[in-house]
């Protein structure tokens, strides 16, 4: 059995789980976005001129049992993924069998001096300061793979707003149907005016190929980045970073979009 048909039968994590869990902390937030997205009132919030980012972080049990990327499979066993939801399925169906691929494709990631989390919060940086926004990146502390950082009160200033960047959740995806790995991730992001204050803005993404559906906000990966084997995938490293720096800046490039400024 050859190595990337090991990894299809081993493989109970649906993508589509996944994706759950990046959207549920926005669709139960009250008051908050509906179905993961609220949109972003440019004149009733005309005076936030100023933003603190939080950094996006990697839910733990990914980080520290599968290396910060994990390797997951689309209907594959679908219906047991989401009877044990999305990160509790990755221990209680069995995936830890593929501990072992996830490692390898986060190590080979690792080596190249590549962050994610830090690729993605310096394009949304840029990419709001280019919109005209003062801003300022802060470190993050999450205690749940479901939520947002809980305490904003010591965060911002009075003049501040604060961009919660989420949990981001890494996939090298193979799906059955097509016979190839693509790499993507799934996130959600939202802005508050200040601790207490009800959301002003929030949205979900999905950064996958243009043919499936999520959703949630699409941002397309392109057809480059599918490969045919586990072992391709490894040998192509250096194209999961540039796949990665792709999505980030594509995802940034939206929320900016999203928070467009009034004109002055």
């Amino acid at each position: 059995m050859s190595h990337a048909a090991r990894l299809v039968k081993a493989l109970v994590v649906c993508f589509g789980s996944l994706l759950l869990l990046c959207i549920a902390p926005l669709a139960s937030a009250q008051p908050g976005p509906v179905n993961g997205v609220m949109a972003f009132d440019a004149t009733a919030n005309a005076d936030i001129k100023k933003i603190v980012l939080l950094k996006s972080s990697t839910p733990a049990l990914i980080v520290e049992r599968m290396g910060g990327i994990l390797v997951a499979g689309v209907g594959v066993n679908t219906g047991a993924a989401l009877a044990f939801g999305a990160i509790g399925a990755m221990v209680a169906s069995g995936t830890d069998k593929t501990q072992p691929y996830s490692r390898e494709v986060s190590a080979k990631i690792k080596a190249l001096g590549f962050d994610l989390h830090d690729s993605y919060a310096d394009q949304v940086k840029q990419a709001l300061e280019r919109t005209g926004y003062e801003v300022r990146v802060a470190a993050a502390s999450r205690t749940s793979a479901t939520k947002f950082v809980a305490n904003l009160a010591g965060i911002a200033d009075a003049d501040e707003a604060v961009l919660d960047l989420g949990m981001v959740i890494p996939v090298i995806n193979w799906v059955e149907s097509e016979k190839k790995f693509t790499p993507g991730f799934t996130t959600a992001v939202r802005l508050a005016r200040s601790a207490g204050e009800p959301i002003a803005y929030g949205n979900s993404f999905a950064y996958v190929p243009a043919h499936r559906k999520t959703g949630v906000t699409l941002v397309p990966l392109e057809e480059k980045y599918a490969f045919d084997s586990f072992e391709t995938v490894l040998q192509n490293a250096n194209l999961l970073v540039e796949a990665f720096q792709l999505g980030a800046s594509g995802v940034a490039a939206r929320i900016a979009a999203d928070l467009k400024r009034r004109a002055d």
